[in-house]
């Protein structure tokens, strides 16, 4: 029963952590628009709006890599030494 809970939370985690992701690919997706778009029409403020929104992607990354990190390090086999060695 133990089992199936950590596996449940483990998906639950994971399933988070996906939509993290998309969350992320859509945020550089739409900078990226926006960075040619202001390059071909040499907007400087709409590039000034790019580059004031990539603190907020950095984050978002960060927080991420942490997540993943934290995750892969909870599924780690634990070692059981006998009583007996």
């Amino acid at each position: 029963m133990v089992q199936s809970n950590i596996r449940v939370t483990f998906q639950r985690e994971l399933s988070a952590l996906q939509d993290q992701v998309v969350r992320l690919g859509s945020m550089v997706d739409e900078a990226i628009k926006k960075a040619m778009q202001a390059l071909k029409t040499r907007d400087i403020d709409l590039a000034r709006e790019v580059v004031a929104g990539d603190g907020e992607i950095n984050e978002l990354r960060f927080k991420l890599e942490e997540a993943c990190v934290r995750l892969i390090a909870q599924q780690q086999p634990i070692c059981v030494r006998s009583s007996q060695s």
